[in-house]
């Protein structure tokens, strides 16, 4: 796990098997202001952080080991029904649409990023998670 912690007060978990992106997201956000970002390396390791912490936004890969992220984005449903989810993913399947909408992930993105859409999205994210009935802010 790596955190950027700063004095802000929403929450990001990031969670990709792929050292490099998290790096790239990392480094897109460390300037950011009012956001503590946190990262995982698959979905076992998001499960064991979001134990411990909430969050505003989750942002994790589709394709990862021990945990991939529709098990990830299944599990948290069942413990938070309402945190915003974005899915990110290398491989565009439109068959995903059904269980997308089930599991009322925000978006679906296709990688790689460029640091303008990272920081983009997150606006957009913490946005439609601040208005969010039960949201943290």
């Amino acid at each position: 796990m790596t955190a950027t912690t700063k004095d802000g007060d929403k929450r990001i978990l990031v969670v990709d098997d792929d050292e490099q992106v998290l790096f790239v997201w990392s480094s897109a956000l460390a300037s950011a202001r009012d956001i503590t970002l946190v990262t995982a390396q698959d979905g076992q390791e998001a499960l064991d952080i979001l134990d411990e912490n909430g969050f505003d936004v989750i942002i994790t890969d589709l394709r990862m080991p021990r945990m991939d992220g529709y098990q990830l984005t299944e599990t948290i449903r069942q413990h938070d029904p309402d945190v915003t989810i974005v899915w990110l993913t290398g491989y565009r399947d439109p068959s995903r649409a059904p269980m997308e909408a089930r599991l009322r992930v925000y978006r679906c993105i296709d990688k790689p990023l460029t640091v303008a859409q990272i920081r983009a999205l997150v606006r957009e994210a913490v946005q439609v998670a601040k208005n969010k009935p039960n949201g943290r802010s």
